[in-house]
């Protein structure tokens, strides 16, 4: 096992820290702190005060009461940065594209749902949108496609179809970016401790989508096109929006197909 240097250490210890005031909303005071993360009051102290300078943590204004004596605790600062995570939604027989603004608890501050038409547009509204929060620094997006190349060649909003979405996405907010197609970002929520889980996914008006996770990898292929069940065989004639009994029947013909691989 690779050994770690002091500076190394040191940044170990405050990232465990840090993940354990994550976890408690409540905050910590010094002493808990040191007996969750087995180190020493005195450690503990020499760790704090740059992670408060660096403000990721924060002395509560309220010191909590701890036995006989009230003592100073420190919360994660959930504010020193905001995450924007952008989904495009199915409604009305339009795609939709929702904004919402997070800190970096998960907690939503505010959520903006506009018909977006085109890529200049849905430029604009990033724009307005970091003008507004200037703390973003990280944009996850759900889509209902694929990124190929850094360009969305498979999507169901035909106006975003061959679009560089990454791009577009870097010059108004940031690099930090994670795109995703949205069934593959659902079944991760949604597979909890299963060993094996496959997801198919119809919207009303356009074709379907799959998602296969084993263990804790997502199966995507070689191309991240595994999704795309609607170029299996039994959709090569089927117009949508289709009725509840067909759906029932392509869901079976797919999972077969899933199951076959």
């Amino acid at each position: 096992m690779k050994a770690y240097q002091p500076k190394n250490i040191k940044a170990h210890n405050q990232a465990l820290l840090l993940s354990l005031l994550k976890e408690e909303h409540r905050g910590m005071t010094k002493r808990q702190l040191a007996e969750a993360a087995d180190l020493s009051v005195v450690t503990v102290n020499k760790l704090l005060p740059e992670m408060v300078d660096n403000q990721w943590i924060i002395p509560l204004d309220i010191p909590q009461k701890t036995g006989g004596r009230r003592a100073l605790a420190y919360q994660f600062n959930a504010m020193r940065a905001l995450v924007l995570v952008i989904q495009f939604v199915e409604a009305h027989q339009k795609i939709r594209v929702s904004f919402f603004i997070t800190d970096l608890n998960g907690a939503v501050m505010s959520t903006i749902k506009e018909a977006v038409t085109d890529s200049k547009a849905f430029q604009q509204s990033l724009k307005n949108i970091k003008q507004t929060y200037p703390s973003i620094y990280k944009t996850v997006v759900g889509i209902p496609g694929v990124e190929v190349k850094g360009k969305l060649e498979l999507m169901d909003a035909a106006a975003f179809k061959g679009v560089a979405l990454r791009s577009i996405i870097a010059a108004e907010i940031s690099d930090e970016i994670i795109i995703e197609n949205d069934v593959n970002a659902a079944v991760m929520t949604y597979r909890q401790d299963a060993a094996i889980v496959a997801a198919i996914y119809f919207p009303e008006l356009f074709p379907p989508g799959a998602a296969l996770v084993i263990g804790d990898h997502l199966f995507t292929g070689a191309n991240q096109m595994s999704g795309e069940i609607k170029y299996l065989p039994h959709f090569d004639t089927v117009s949508f929006p289709l009725t509840l009994s067909d759906v029932s029947k392509h869901v079976a013909a797919s999972v077969q197909a899933m199951i076959a691989m």
